[in-house]
């Protein structure tokens, strides 16, 4: 499992117009939800990390938080779900190994 800095994440935030406190406001909800994410799947609450890394995924795009999101879907035989994931994160990442290397078992389980 790959941990993207909170840096990283700040930068991919998708609002153009935001303030200097509204971004550490987001930037700490981010930081927030990922360490929640990675409590969860920890613990084996699949669906509570799946919930969480889908929010930081869709408000940053972050390859990595993808491919947390995609390993989360994975234990739970959501194959499909996770080669979209990945496939869209390789849109961002296309050398990524981890990506390319979990994308092929994703679409290698999808068929069976």
């Amino acid at each position: 499992i790959t941990q993207p800095r909170p840096l990283q994440l700040a930068e991919q935030l998708n609002a153009p117009s935001t303030t200097t406190g509204q971004f550490i406001d987001q930037t700490a909800q981010l930081s927030r939800w990922l360490h929640q994410a990675e409590q969860r799947r920890r613990g084996d609450d699949w669906e509570g990390a799946i919930a969480l890394f889908t929010k930081v995924w869709q408000r940053t795009g972050n390859p990595a938080v993808a491919n947390n999101l995609a390993a989360s879907l994975m234990q739970l035989g959501r194959w499909s779900e996770a080669e979209k994931i990945l496939a869209k994160a390789l849109q961002r990442a296309p050398g990524d190994q981890d990506l390319q290397q979990n994308l092929r078992v994703a679409q290698q389980l999808a068929k069976k």
